[in-house]
């Protein structure tokens, strides 16, 4: 199975995605982040989608700042593959505002490098897709 990037980076310039099953997630494909990101006003709002590990992790935020973070997990389905994913928890309203108001798209998270790997993603820039493995 493959999901397509070409409409996201033609409107937005993002690869960014969106989760198959609700609540239905926009997640940019950042393979530069080492972390699972989800931003705090989603966590806030969907308290019940996720589930609080009781650990703590540090990253860079957008601003290029360490920050502490919260780690919860939860399952995010793309096609019809489920995939339990642990986030950090970041706030970044004024970037994920901005990001709105210039594109009219609101983001929720970003997959990094850990998440990619575990699932074996393929990502074809010459093609603008994503290829999923079909186990």
């Amino acid at each position: 199975m493959s999901i397509s990037i070409a409409n996201s980076i033609q409107c937005v310039g993002l690869p960014i995605i969106v989760t198959s099953t609700k609540p239905h997630l926009n997640f940019l494909v950042d393979t530069g982040a080492s972390h699972n990101v989800i931003f705090s006003f989603v966590y806030e709002g969907l308290l019940d989608f996720f589930t609080k590990l009781g650990t703590e992790g540090t990253t860079f935020g957008i601003e290029g700042n360490m920050i502490k973070t919260q780690e919860v997990k939860a399952v995010i389905t793309f096609g019809e593959k489920p995939s339990e994913t642990v986030f950090s928890v970041i706030e970044a309203d004024e970037a994920v505002n901005h990001l709105e108001e210039s594109n009219g798209f609101q983001l929720h998270g970003i997959l990094g490098v850990d998440f990619l790997t575990k699932n074996k993603w393929i990502i074809d820039f010459d093609k603008l897709k994503i290829t999923l493995p079909s186990e």
